[in-house]
Formats: C-alpha cells, structure tokens, sequence
C-alpha cells in the first residue's frame, strides 16, 4: 500500500474537498426542492 500511495494529505484534501462538494449540492438540492414546494 504505502509504497505506491500517493501522500496521505493529499488524499485527505481530496476526499475532503470532495466531500465538502457533495454536501453543497446535496444541500442546494434540498433548498430549492423545499423552496419549489412551499410556493
């Protein structure tokens, strides 16, 4: 594993940056769903 991997900061700041991603679209999703329903 740890000879071909690349860093493992690296590997966090994507899965963190991936994550943060999803949850912003998961979340304006959401928004816009409940704001098309209320009206």
């Amino acid at each position: 594993w740890g000879r071909f991997s690349p860093h493992t900061s690296e590997v966090r700041a994507l899965v963190v940056k991936a994550a943060s991603d999803f949850w912003r679209w998961h979340l304006t999703e959401n928004l816009r769903r409940l704001l098309e329903a209320s009206q």
